[in-house]
């Protein structure tokens, strides 16, 4: 049986706003030298990757404004290749990246 989506949703959106605390007005330089927050928002990719991939494939195919894709791919370049991970990526995606996935994640919760 599908799980809601909603459930998903909401998932991807509190750990795009956990990313998007953890990295604010972090330079570049600043997150190289926060290995601890480097490890929390690569997790946090992780599993907002996982969430994205739980949703079933006709939900996503529905919503082709979110490069579900890519975000995926990043979830299992960072579980597989965690020895070869790109920092200045993982930063960019982080700063600018989430913000833009949380707004679009957002307009598809429903209203509670």
């Amino acid at each position: 049986m599908a799980q809601d989506p909603q459930v998903f949703l909401k998932q991807i959106r509190d750990y795009c706003d956990k990313v998007i605390a953890h990295t604010k007005d972090m330079s570049l330089a600043d997150f190289k030298r926060k290995e601890i927050v480097q490890l929390g928002v690569i997790k946090l990719l992780e599993m907002i990757g996982e969430a994205c991939n739980k949703l079933e494939n006709n939900f996503r195919a529905t919503h082709p404004e979110i490069p579900w894709r890519p975000i995926i791919g990043m979830r299992n370049r960072t579980v597989h290749e965690y020895w070869d991970i790109n920092l200045p990526i993982v930063w960019k995606t982080a700063i600018i990246r989430v913000p833009e996935l949380r707004d679009l994640i957002a307009q598809l919760i429903d209203p509670e």
